[in-house]
């Protein structure tokens, strides 16, 4: 911001006047403002990564904050060693036909907290205590989601939207 006093303020300094003049504190204020307008009308894109049918997508720390489309039908999916803030988002890239695609902590002391909501308004399913998988299955649509949120070093938070309460589920893999 361009110093409206003409006294050419360091950082600091017309931070500590913001708080005492009222027009340098609308100005910076203003500024934010057209800064956060900027900053959503030019969002930073994530990395996608693909998980085609039949195979094992192992992610890795370096992917935290990549939108994985994962395949139906037979997709697995390996999340990395728990490390605090890593996070994706898993994607169905199309709808169940055949076989269950899922997502899978990297060990099975490492679990999921949270739950995901349905589209239609039924109960959804919550990981279980000892949970380690998500699974994508039969009512899995296009577009079904969760993301995970590492939060500990053994847990990972879920959140998503399937199309009806069955579409994803939970399970101990025993990986």
């Amino acid at each position: 911001m361009a110093d409206p006093t003409g006294t050419n303020l360091t950082s600091a300094k017309a931070i500590a006047a913001d708080a005492t003049n009222p027009v340098l504190y609308e100005l910076r204020l203003a500024e934010r403002v057209q800064q956060l307008r900027t900053d959503h009308d030019n969002p930073v894109l994530a990395s996608q990564v693909s998980a085609p049918a039949s195979t094992t997508t192992t992610l890795t720390a370096a992917q935290s904050g990549s939108v994985v489309l994962m395949a139906p039908n037979a997709a697995i999916v390996v999340l990395p060693a728990p490390s605090v803030g890593l996070n994706f988002i898993i994607l169905s890239s199309g709808a169940y036909a055949t076989a269950t695609s899922y997502v899978r902590t990297d060990v099975g002391t490492s679990l999921y907290r949270g739950g995901h909501s349905a589209k239609n308004g039924g109960d959804c399913n919550i990981p279980g205590s000892t949970d380690d998988r998500a699974e994508f299955g039969s009512g899995t649509q296009h577009g079904d989601h969760i993301e995970v949120i590492c939060i500990s070093t053994t847990e990972w938070f879920v959140r998503g939207i399937a199309s009806s309460a069955a579409s994803i589920t939970y399970s101990d893999g025993g990986s």
